[in-house]
């Protein structure tokens, strides 16, 4: 469980951008890594690095998430990408 642990950590970590990947990886990352450490089976060193990874990874993603939903409801950035979006549809008609 450490080792899954451990790569579901880095898997959250490097596809932090990926959110729809990233957040279900580092959830079950976390979750591993509290069961193994619970268990007493060993890598130790390995589940601890999974949660470190996997909170990062869960954090990153969160921050990300947040970040372009708080970026979509402001209303000028709105009303500019709108009018950039129909201005460049309009370069290809």
């Amino acid at each position: 469980m450490s080792v899954a642990a451990l790569v579901l950590g880095i898997v959250s970590f490097v596809l932090s951008c990926v959110y729809y990947i990233s957040i279900p990886a580092a959830i079950v990352g976390l979750i591993l890594g509290i069961i193994s450490i619970k268990g007493n089976k060993g890598g130790k060193g390995m589940a601890i690095a999974g949660i470190i990874l996997s909170g990062i990874g869960l954090l990153f993603a969160l921050v990300i998430v947040f970040g372009i939903v708080a970026l979509f409801r402001n209303e000028n950035f709105m009303n500019g990408f709108s009018e950039d979006l129909l201005d460049n549809l309009d370069q290809y008609r």
